[in-house]
């Protein structure tokens, strides 16, 4: 009786043990999937917000955080280099402003333009990439209007003009 008993402890040990391992690896393999799909969700929330793989690397989370914050989301977000002229030819007249995440200009004058009075396109993206060489836009934020002879580079205040509010004061 004895060596039954034994022998049926013994099964019972490597069962449960069996059992524990399992959730245990179970439990470690959860989290490992939670966090690849937490970074790659961060990933996707910073691109549409205009943040570049590089600053996407050298920013810490707080950092990385703020940028998604602060920044407005890139209409140009996953469009190729030919959806720059849709952008400008389509039926939507309203200002481009061409900025960079992280650019403490580009942060200065989001306020100034009440939400969705300027279709924001990060420069980091093959849209503002093809507007900057197409404009010769060098600095950034940079903002296209349309005049009477099309689509020009403007200033800050020209942008102001275009949407029709009288300056910052008006922002909200």
């Amino acid at each position: 009786m004895g060596a039954v008993l034994a022998a049926a402890l013994a099964a019972l040990t490597a069962v449960l043990g069996g059992a524990f391992r399992q959730r245990v690896r179970n439990a470690v393999l959860t989290a490992l999937w939670a966090a690849v799909f937490a970074t790659a969700l961060t990933a996707v929330l910073a691109a549409s917000h205009g943040v570049s793989t590089a600053e996407l690397c050298r920013l810490s989370p707080a950092g990385l955080l703020d940028a998604v914050i602060s920044c407005p989301v890139d209409e140009g977000f996953l469009k190729d280099a030919s959806a720059a002229t849709d952008l400008l030819e389509g039926p939507d007249r309203r200002p481009v402003g061409v900025f960079r995440a992280g650019c403490p200009d580009c942060e200065a004058v989001f306020p100034i333009f009440p939400a969705g009075s300027v279709r924001w396109v990060s420069s980091a993206g093959a849209v503002g990439d093809a507007l900057c060489e197409r404009f010769a836009v060098t600095d950034v934020p940079a903002f296209l209007v349309e005049g009477p002879d099309g689509w020009r580079l403007a200033a800050v205040e020209d942008a102001v003009e275009a949407i029709g509010q009288t300056g910052p004061a008006a922002a909200p």
